[in-house]
């Protein structure tokens, strides 16, 4: 399957400029890449809302990384209850999204469970791929107005 081959470059390509990106820009991008893929599935992020803006506020410096962390072990507990791959895969993404305030290498999960959430809910491999260039041109816009 065509999904599944190419994630291996495409992660790489990502590690290779999020570890050129400071921390504060990784958090947004992550951010801004979960929004993009909630607007396909708004009945679903209405379950994490509070999580999800819980980044914005750990990006603007009012709230801790350690109270960050509850919020990404919340969007776990969703992704638990589900038996949906697609809801799943949003809600681990969600919360490896919020896990990147302790470690912006989580960024990388929460983004490739956003294309797998993506893949179950279009089962489409053009729209995994319009997703993947996003999130790559996002995060290299993102880095260099940084």
């Amino acid at each position: 399957m065509k999904f599944f081959k190419e994630d291996k470059i495409w992660i790489k390509k990502l590690e290779n400029l999020l570890h050129m990106a400071n921390h504060k820009v990784v958090m947004k991008w992550i951010y801004d890449a979960t929004l993009h893929v909630s607007q396909d599935i708004p009945e679903i992020y209405h379950h994490v809302k509070a999580q999800m803006e819980s980044i914005d506020l750990w990006i603007q410096g009012t709230l801790k990384t350690i109270d960050i962390k509850t919020y990404a072990y919340l969007c776990h507990d969703l992704a638990r209850k589900t038996d949906d791959l697609s809801e799943k895969y949003f809600y681990r993404a969600c919360g490896q999204a919020c896990a990147s305030a302790h470690v912006k290498e989580h960024a990388i999960k929460a983004s490739t469970y956003l294309i797998k959430s993506l893949y179950e809910l279009k089962k489409d491999v053009d729209a995994l791929d319009k997703e993947r260039n996003f999130q790559y041109e996002h995060l290299l816009n993102l880095s260099i107005k940084a």
